[in-house]
């Protein structure tokens, strides 16, 4: 994109930045930061500025669709969050879009992302791939066939405490959603668990 298109954009949307807040309507409003790759961009800067005044408690990041899709290189999107991130606010919270891989998440946590949404993990169940402390597990690998202990025996999900990974992949290979479901419930909890953990080494200062 040109710089005069991706000027364009940007001027389009200052123009409905910031919304109107009526009294006693209290909206979430989100300031959002579009991907960059011809950095630095002029444009970006009075973007940054409008986000600065605002009032919004989020400021989103979308910054190249879903690296998850290795359309982009994650370093180009880890370039451009460590350009961003010393022009925005420290006192709002940093969202970033489409990202939920772990290695992508531990490098954006320490460029100063808060907060992320992706359907990486429970895509990556339906497809038989379950997370781990030791590392991603394939269900339908032929070995697990008579793998009769849990995905991971650190876990505390129901699913790690009621089912064997022999018992998944049984599920995966007659193709019974209840595989999906669980797979997925397990992969669910364990980033909620990995990211409870970042939160902790935050507070102690080991990340």
């Amino acid at each position: 994109m040109a710089d005069s298109d991706r000027k364009e954009l940007v001027v389009m949307g200052a123009r409905m930045f910031p919304h109107p807040i009526h009294e006693g309507y209290d909206p979430q409003v989100f300031a959002v930061v579009e991907k960059v790759n011809d950095q630095p961009v002029k444009s970006l800067l009075h973007l940054v500025e409008l986000i600065r005044s605002s009032e919004g408690e989020f400021i989103i990041f979308n910054l190249a669709g879903n690296y998850e899709t290795l359309i982009f290189p994650r370093q180009e999107m880890f370039d451009m969050l460590a350009y961003v991130m010393p022009l925005l606010p420290e006192d709002k919270p940093n969202h970033l879009l489409g990202i939920g891989d772990t290695y992508s998440m531990e490098q954006c946590i320490k460029l100063g992302i808060d907060t992320f949404d992706s359907s990486h993990p429970t895509r990556c169940a339906r497809h038989g791939l379950v997370f781990s402390a030791q590392g991603d597990k394939k269900i339908l690998n032929s070995s697990n066939k008579h793998n009769f202990k849990p995905i991971d025996q650190t876990c505390t999900c129901m699913v790690c405490q009621h089912y064997t990974v022999a018992y998944l992949h049984h599920l995966f290979k007659a193709n019974e959603m209840t595989g999906y479901t669980l797979a997925s419930m397990h992969n669910v909890h364990f980033m909620v668990q990995l990211m409870a953990e970042y939160r902790r080494k935050i507070l102690e200062g080991e990340l």
